[in-house]
């Protein structure tokens, strides 16, 4: 089954470009691999809470990616702080 999830909330896909296939290297794929959730459960999903629910994309933001950007300075390097 397809399904799309924004904002915790799971939905069919609108339309047929939304059941596309997307590329990815061979790199992206064997970290998503090691990632995968217990067979046993084919409804979990690779990037989830510890309870097992979607990340909050804004609080994934703000306390997760700002501050590994900040402390790689990569921020920096683009202007922000």
């Amino acid at each position: 089954m397809v399904q799309t999830v924004y904002d915790a909330h799971f939905d069919n896909p609108k339309t047929k470009r939304g059941m596309r296939t997307i590329p990815i290297g061979v790199a992206a794929v064997e970290l998503l691999t090691a990632r995968r959730p217990d067979a046993s459960d084919v409804g979990a999903l690779i990037f989830a809470k510890r309870e097992g629910t979607p990340l909050n994309r804004w609080s994934l933001l703000r306390k997760d990616l700002k501050s590994a950007a900040r402390k790689s300075g990569f921020l920096v390097s683009l202007g922000i702080s």
